[in-house]
């Protein structure tokens, strides 16, 4: 009995720090995933290729592409842009933790008043508590996306470059090569 009770508190705690740990980025040698709204509210996820003073690079990759493209290479002025977002970076590993250990204990809690004659909304509410504190408490400490919001400053788009495959910028060599392995003869315009 002993036994058994330990193990299962070691299962918890093992539990609780697996899903606390924090994601740990894989590098690749690709570019971040980007989500970019233009000024006119349209989005599209792309890979976000390199970063100049005036555009962004993208490789856009589409289901109304031709099977033999990997993807399409664009460039976008940065004055049609809205915002950029950073997919990957927000970390919510903390929800199934909360939900297993807070929420359906007090779904439980409040099944056990209610076939003992309590009164179950009060009960729910009191149970309840420590997940809408820890609710707020965790989103308010799980930082934003990284991105950026246009028009930007220099230094904002500095550090918006590192998220690019090219983070030093692209140049006509690397280009060349890209429009080459994605089958294009020259650098499509998205407006």
């Amino acid at each position: 009995m002993k036994k058994t009770l330990m193990m299962s508190i070691l299962g918890i705690f093992v539990f609780l720090w697996i899903s606390c740990a924090p994601q740990i980025k894989n590098l690749k040698a690709t570019g971040d995933t980007a989500e970019i709204v233009f000024r006119d509210r349209r989005k599209i996820s792309c890979e976000f290729l390199a970063l100049t003073d005036s555009s962004i690079f993208i490789l856009k990759k589409g289901s109304g592409l031709p099977s033999i493209y990997y993807g399409e290479i664009f460039e976008i002025d940065l004055h049609d842009l809205k915002s950029i977002a950073i997919k990957g970076y927000v970390n919510k590993e903390w929800v199934g933790a909360l939900v297993a250990f807070e929420v359906i204990p007090a779904v439980l809690f409040g099944i056990a008043a209610a076939s003992a004659g309590a009164d179950v909304g009060q009960a729910l509410g009191i149970m309840s508590l420590p997940v809408v504190l820890n609710v707020v408490a965790f989103s308010a400490s799980t930082p934003p996306a990284p991105g950026a919001k246009f028009p930007s400053s220099t230094d904002q788009l500095k550090t918006l470059s590192k998220y690019a495959r090219f983070p030093q910028g692209l140049t006509w060599d690397q280009l060349k090569q890209l429009l080459e392995n994605n089958r294009q003869d020259e650098i499509h315009r998205l407006r």
